[in-house]
């Protein structure tokens, strides 16, 4: 899941309090409360529930940078030396013209998200997975 795109949604529809959103972009194990977790989980599924979440991903599907000019966007070989450890040299395996994946937000890691907040009984916010939970 990319961090930032989902975190900027966050906050631009979910008011975070202030001691609960210093750190949402470090690693340093910001904490967010059971009850701010319930009201992102909330807040989050009537975006999603309402279309507000859709027509945001697709606002920004239409910034993705244009398809690989080499793979045409399916990292499937056209010729032996177009490929390097088996993905396109040309985009690394992003299937786009620029060699990092492009920043996105998808609807589905939004559900993804909501659904941990509704049953994480507050996390804290760190790069590793294992160590967000309570």
């Amino acid at each position: 899941m990319w961090w930032s795109p989902l975190a900027n949604y966050i906050f631009a529809n979910v008011d975070i309090p202030k001691e609960e959103s210093l750190d949402w972009y470090s690693n340093r194990g910001q904490f967010v409360s059971e009850k701010t977790a319930l009201k992102i989980a909330e807040v989050l599924e009537g975006l999603i529930a309402d279309g507000s979440a859709l027509d945001h991903q697709k606002a920004i599907e239409v910034e993705l940078p244009p398809l690989c000019s080499v793979c045409k966007g399916e990292n499937l070989p056209q010729t032996p030396e177009d490929y390097a450890d088996g993905v396109c040299a040309a985009c690394s395996g992003t299937g786009r013209m620029y060699w990092y994946p492009p920043k996105y937000f998808s609807v589905e890691n939004l559900k993804k998200f909501y659904q941990f907040c509704r049953e994480s009984e507050g996390f804290k916010i760190f790069q590793d997975p294992h160590r967000a939970r309570k």
